[in-house]
């Protein structure tokens, strides 16, 4: 389900009011897993519960990576800003989904980290192309990654960017 953050918690408050309930899990973008906490294996995830008057995030992963008191944040005991926050920064790399399809968990927030590394730019560098800018200096264009970069062609040679070497994360364990 793509919704932004302000859909999300718009979409949770209609729910108390117009009646019913709404449970969404946490399914990584990359990797496919579910987020999930350590001990009772319950998926962390979005909810809203209308006979309670109640709407949150719930999830082990709000004590660890955002320093919460507690395993969930809700209505009650939160602003709707810091609901909202949280929501934000859960669909960078997490989509809600309604229907949980296997039982493939994740117990970490941040499964893995980006590892950067200084390259060369001329070992990654592709589809280059070289012109004369209207200045009247040497340019080179080209894409790393399918961005497009321009560069002084006499800088070209030797200069090096800290660049991901984690592009796609096949398998994660």
């Amino acid at each position: 389900m793509k919704m932004k953050a302000q859909e999300i918690l718009n979409l949770m408050k209609e729910t108390i009011i117009n009646g019913g309930e709404l449970n969404f899990a946490l399914k990584h973008k990359r990797i496919n897993r579910y987020l999930a906490n350590y001990d009772t294996k319950n998926y962390a995830g979005v909810f809203a519960f209308s006979n309670a008057g109640i709407y949150g995030i719930y999830g082990d992963f709000l004590e660890e990576s955002f320093d919460f008191e507690n395993n969930q944040i809700d209505n009650r005991n939160q602003k709707d800003e810091t609901i909202l926050e949280v929501l934000e920064a859960i669909l960078v790399d997490w989509e809600l989904v309604e229907e949980v399809k296997d039982n493939k968990l994740e117990y970490s927030f941040k499964p893995y980290t980006i590892r950067y590394e200084p390259q060369y730019v001329q070992d990654i560098a592709q589809d280059k192309r070289i012109y004369i800018s209207k200045q009247g200096n040497e340019v080179i264009e080209f894409t790393i990654d399918g961005c497009k970069w321009n560069m002084k062609l006499e800088k070209f040679n030797g200069e090096k960017i800290r660049y991901k070497l984690d592009k796609a994360v096949v398998e994660y364990l």
